[in-house]
């Protein structure tokens, strides 16, 4: 069963908050951005948003979870695809998800770590870095194995699983920082390393 309709309407609250702010936040960045604004832009009070969030510190490390869990939920493939095409598909969407939030997670990464107050939230900040990276790290892995299943992946699954995180740190520093204007060539690019390294010399060979 679901929750009451108490809990429902918290959790709506918390959901138009979160879209809020992540809203200004992408715009006008953290520190330019006030709870006054939040609150007119989410059409809740203020009194009600620091009932549900007790700081615009606990809002910010929201909002980055939640942009997290969008990129991770993009990473989902289907279990019947084969390696190749799975890792194709997951290059693909982790572009298209890094060059529709870019400038969110600018923001991000250019104001988290800037003022005191991250100091006091440094602990969970990097918290929620590693378990994030973990969370990857257990989706790559997957992948790796299929690969390894299907006779595509040679090397020790774990190895091979940080090179294909490498890779994919290697994508969000391209496109957080470079802005490239053509995904195609950086995706076409990183499929021909990969599968070179596997035995496909070329990426039409999916």
């Amino acid at each position: 069963m679901g929750g009451t309709w108490k809990d429902l309407a918290k959790e709506a609250q918390e959901r138009a908050v979160i879209r809020a702010a992540t809203r200004l936040f992408e715009n006008k960045g953290y520190f330019m951005t006030t709870m006054d604004e939040i609150a007119e832009e989410a059409n809740i009070s203020k009194a009600t948003i620091y009932k549900l969030f007790p700081s615009k510190e606990d809002l910010f490390v929201k909002v980055t979870e939640s942009l997290h869990e969008e990129l991770i939920s993009r990473l989902q493939f289907k279990k019947e695809a084969s390696f190749p095409e799975v890792f194709s598909f997951m290059v693909d969407a982790f572009l298209e998800a890094l060059y529709e939030r870019a400038s969110l997670i600018r923001m991000v990464v250019f104001e988290s770590f800037q003022a005191p107050l991250f100091i006091k939230e440094k602990g969970r900040v990097l918290q929620m870095i590693r378990r994030n990276r973990e969370r990857y790290m257990k989706i790559l892995l997957n992948v790796v194995k299929k690969g390894v299943e299907e006779g595509y992946v040679k090397f020790p699954p774990e190895i091979f699983a940080k090179y294909l995180l490498a890779v994919f740190k290697g994508l969000f520093t391209e496109i957080i920082f470079q802005q490239p204007e053509d995904l195609k060539i950086l995706a076409d690019f990183t499929r021909a390393r990969v599968f070179e390294l596997v035995g496909l010399k070329e990426v039409k060979d999916v």
